[in-house]
């Protein structure tokens, strides 16, 4: 398949929920729930933070996650394989591209932030090398990456799993989506370049955050982890 080529069978399922609830739902997007989306949004532009440094939007969609951060005035540049969405968000403001994370179609050194956000567990371990080092290569020195992935041994994730295979639905089932330790993201970043700034734990719908990623309430309840990493100078 072609680098700027979408999954064919992920191409269908977006397809399916742009036309279920909208381009600009987040269900379209494969959230749960808007409360969800809103609350996760919140800890992600938080972690963003203020400032006027060029924002790169990651696997951005239809550009919700950084809609406010175009709507404040800040310049971002979404990146998505599906031609569809990246159309979406521009139209929502965003400088939209077509593009694989593996490969972004940006020059070296010309971005401040990189937002990522449950993305990589579509992803094989391999492919999130690949993801990191490229964030790393389009990152300014100081620059920074704040990455949310699923906690895929999380209790609402297998609860989840169980409910599809149940309903005989397999859209991202447990077999399709991967589970990425902050381990395995921590070391991956720090051979991209990349050191570490923040670990958080969170589960939206309850506004829950908690510093760290271990313990068993994360592993009971945080249904994703964030992290804030930092390129080397």
């Amino acid at each position: 398949m072609d680098k700027t080529e979408a999954d064919p069978r992920d191409q269908k399922i977006y397809e399916a929920l742009r036309q279920r609830f909208g381009e600009n739902s987040p269900r379209a997007c494969g959230y749960i729930s808007e409360r969800w989306f809103l609350r996760e949004r919140e800890f992600v532009l938080a972690a963003v933070g203020g400032g006027s440094g060029t924002i790169l939007d990651v696997g951005c969609g239809s550009g919700l996650m950084t809609l406010p951060l175009v709507r404040a005035g800040r310049r971002v540049t979404g990146v998505d394989l599906d031609r569809a969405a990246c159309e979406q968000a521009g139209r929502n403001g965003l400088h939209a591209l077509r593009g694989n994370a593996t490969d972004l179609p940006l020059a070296d050194a010309t971005v401040d932030v990189v937002v990522n956000v449950e993305m990589v567990q579509q992803c094989s371990a391999a492919d999130v090398e690949r993801v990191l080092r490229e964030t790393a290569r389009v990152l300014r020195a100081g620059g920074r990456l704040i990455i949310a992935w699923a906690n895929r041994k999380a209790w609402v994730h297998r609860a989840a799993d169980a409910g599809l295979r149940i309903l005989d639905r397999r859209r991202h089932s447990a077999s399709d989506l991967i589970h990425h330790p902050p381990s395995r993201m921590h070391a991956a970043a720090d051979r991209a370049g990349l050191e570490p700034v923040e670990w958080l734990s969170i589960f939206p719908p309850w506004g829950m955050r908690l510093r760290g990623v271990g313990g068993p309430l994360v592993a009971l309840i945080g249904s994703s982890f964030l992290a804030v990493f930092r390129k080397r100078s």
